[in-house]
C-alpha cells in the first residue's frame, strides 16, 4: 500500500486464485462486476448495519453525517440533499463547472514546460467551484 502498488499485488492474487481474494482479515476483493450489484443493489429486505470502526465521528462533534447516521438521520440528509443532484440542478451547475475547467487548462497551458504542482491546481479549481454555487444551494439542511 505504501509503495502505490496495492492493485498489481491484487491483481497477481485474482489471476492466481480467481474472482475473489481475501485481502484482510474483514476485506475481500472481487473482479466480477456483478458483484457491485448484489453487494450494494438497494433493497427493501435488507439491513446493513454500519462498522462503526469503519465510519467514524469527527472528533468534538456530537452529531453523525451523512455516512455514518442511522437509517433515519441518513433519509432526512438524503431528502435535503436530493435537489442539488437532481438531472435540473447538475444542468444548471454544468456552464459554471465548465468554466472554471475551462480557466484551469488554460492556466496550466500558459507556460508550458513549467513545472507544477498539480495537486494544488486541482485543489484550487475544486475550491473555486465549491465556492461558487447559488445561494438556493448552500441553504441550511436543517
Amino acid at each position: 500500500m505504501v509503495t502505490g502498488q496495492i492493485h498489481n499485488r491484487h491483481r497477481t492474487l485474482h489471476e492466481r486464485y480467481g474472482p475473489v481474494i481475501r485481502v484482510a482479515p474483514n476485506e475481500l476483493s472481487f473482479t466480477d462486476p456483478a458483484a457491485w450489484n448484489d453487494i450494494h443493489a438497494y433493497t427493501n429486505n435488507r439491513k446493513f448495519i454500519k462498522d462503526r470502526s469503519a465510519y467514524k465521528r469527527a472528533p468534538n462533534v456530537e452529531v453523525d453525517h451523512i455516512l455514518i447516521a442511522d437509517d433515519n438521520d441518513h433519509a432526512r440528509y438524503r431528502r435535503c440533499l436530493n435537489h442539488a443532484f437532481s438531472d435540473k440542478a447538475l444542468r444548471e451547475q454544468a456552464p459554471l463547472v465548465e468554466g472554471h475547467v475551462d480557466l484551469l487548462i488554460k492556466r496550466l497551458n500558459e507556460d508550458p514546460g513549467m513545472a507544477r504542482d498539480l495537486v494544488k491546481w486541482f485543489n484550487f479549481a475544486t475550491f473555486d467551484i465549491i465556492g461558487k454555487t447559488p445561494a438556493r444551494l448552500s441553504q441550511p439542511l436543517v
